[in-house]
Parts: structure tokens; sequence; C-alpha cells
């Protein structure tokens, strides 16, 4: 029996010729073409299968090699590869092999099951991913694994004791009908609290994103709300303010990336009822300079509370990881 241990390897990164024309750029997302196994960048082609993020920026001239940061570690298995017409060839890397026995793979499928997908030829060693999801360019599966694991995302809570007063100063104890501020509501619920209409504060928290966050994917700004009444005229939303520093930029150079979060789907529950808001921040906006601090600001829009006070209990962050090689 074959050595299988001699037959395994783990991959974070991928280095493959950039086809002729191609055009990578670094951060962009990398595809591999079923149809020549070389990388692509992203474009509308029903051939590819997106690998991850290009590592370098440089232009494809049939020879040049690019080398790419995988969305996610992948194990490659190598198997022997078939003979008599069945044989995987360099054109097939990309592309889905079948089993024809314990340790052999093939490009006849007539009557096989998947054996996952093309990853490299050595010698008469084919190198495959598989998984429980391999499927096709168009699938739900990248490199052999779940969607799902690819597309997960991870929450970074912005703490209720991180927020002052827009004008720098600490936040103050709330006070009904005259002052915005910290409060425990109804002896159990610690939160930040919003008087009805007159009130205007705004609160300001800084916090510092992972250098594991992917800045090619939106980052999601989510608050856990309530309401002290259940007016039903009173269809709350916040508005928030973002500002990213990075290392190099200026401090006050960014423009605001925030916005109006999307509204209380239903104003006139229960009072004291919880309920999500969020808001989204652009991938464009976040861009690939780490260290990395978020200012935000945060205030119910005007004009959308009357008579019900706004509770905030917990305000969070919901980002993408990328995998740090």
């Amino acid at each position: 029996m074959a050595d299988r241990g001699r037959r395994i390897r783990n991959r974070r990164t991928e280095t493959r010729v950039l086809a002729s024309g191609e055009v990578a750029v670094v951060g962009e997302i990398a595809s591999l073409n079923t149809a020549d196994g070389e990388f692509y960048a992203g474009q509308a082609l029903t051939t590819l299968v997106p690998r991850g993020y290009f590592s370098e920026s440089k232009t494809g001239d049939g020879t040049v090699t690019v080398k790419v940061e995988l969305f996610h570690p992948v194990r490659q298995h190598g198997f022997t590869n078939d003979t008599g017409g069945g044989e995987v060839l360099a054109a097939n890397i990309g592309s889905e092999c079948f089993i024809k026995d314990g340790d052999t793979v093939s490009m006849t499928s007539t009557n096989r099951s998947k054996a996952g997908r093309v990853a490299g030829l050595e010698g008469g060693i084919v190198w495959v991913e598989n998984g429980p999801a391999v499927t096709g360019p168009t699938g739900a599966g990248i490199g052999g694994q779940p969607a799902a694991i690819a597309t997960q995302t991870r929450q970074l809570d912005v703490s209720l004791n991180e927020w002052s007063l827009a004008t720098g100063g600490p936040m103050v104890i709330f006070s009904g009908g005259s002052t915005d501020g910290a409060t425990i509501a109804d002896s159990e619920a610690k939160c930040l609290r919003f008087n009805n209409a007159a009130s205007t504060t705004k609160f300001i928290a800084a916090v510092g994103l992972p250098d594991e966050l992917d800045p090619t994917a939106d980052v999601v700004v989510k608050a856990l709300v309530s309401k002290s009444g259940a007016t039903i005229t009173d269809v709350v939303s916040l508005d928030f303010e973002a500002f990213l520093i990075g290392e190099g930029d200026l401090h006050d150079a960014d423009a605001d990336a925030g916005g109006t979060s999307s509204v209380l789907s239903a104003p006139s529950a229960a009072a004291k009822t919880t309920e999500v808001l969020s808001l989204t921040i652009d991938a464009a906006d976040v861009d690939t300079t780490f260290p990395k601090v978020l200012n935000l600001s945060m205030v119910p829009t005007a004009g959308t509370f009357t008579v019900d006070d706004v509770l905030i209990h917990r305000v969070w962050l919901e980002y993408t990881p990328r995998e740090i090689v």
C-alpha cells in the first residue's frame, strides 16, 4: 500500500501563469480559468473558479507567473494518474477529475464519481483538492470546501464603555427629558439612552480594526436597539459617521463612509422590544492600509422619534476575515 503521508500537502498561497493580457492588481480577486489552468482577473466568464486575491501586481504575457493569497488554506492529495486515454493533462488543471480506483484519478467520467478539482501535476502524480462540496465553476464550493466557509463573518464589539460625547467629553448619566447618556434601564439593562425628539446628542467611539479583516469585503455596523414605548409613528433609524485612519494617513483626511441605518420594521411592537438596525460600510472605503482605526459616531435620525426614547444595548461590526500568510 502507498504511503499516503508523502502525498499530502497544505497550501495558503498559489503561484501559476498569469494569462496573456491579464492584469493582476494586488488585493483584487484572482480566478483560475478551467479552460486553460491559468490565472485571470475577476471578470464575466463562465469558466472561472475564484481562488483568492492577487499578492502581486503584474501584466501577463503567457509565461510570467503571479502569486495569489488563497481565500482559505487548502489541503491537496496526490493520486496516481490514469493511463490509456483517461490521463489528467496540464490543460485539465482547475477542472474536476473522477475516481477510477482507490489510488487513481481520471478525466473519464462515465459511471464514476467526482474525486475533486485538479490542482497540479508532478510526474505521474495528480494533486487534487477534495471535499464534500466539489462542484463546477458556478457551483456552491470553492476549492472543495463548502461556500459557507469562504463567506463566514466575524464580529467585533464596540463596547458601550468606549462611547463618549462627540465633543470629546466623557459619557454622562442619562436623565429623562434632559440629558442623553448611559443608564441601567428598568434596573437590569445597561445601555445608552436618547431622549425623544428634543435629543440631538451625538456619541462617538474609536475601535481598532483587526489585520485579519478582508479589506475587499464590506463591513457592516449593527446595533441592538429598543424603544421605551410602542408609538407606531416612531420609525427609528440611526445616523452613523464613519472615518477610517490607516498608517501614513492624515488623521482628518478621510471622507465620511457612514450614513443612515435600516429602520425599525415593527415600530408598534410592545415597548422594550429589541431589534437590530444595520449600516453597510462599502469595501471601497476600507482600503488595504493597516493598522487601522474606525472612528464611529452615532445618533438617532432626527424626526424619527417624537414620543419614545431610543435605547442602544449593543453595537458591533461584522466583517469577513482574510487568510494571513
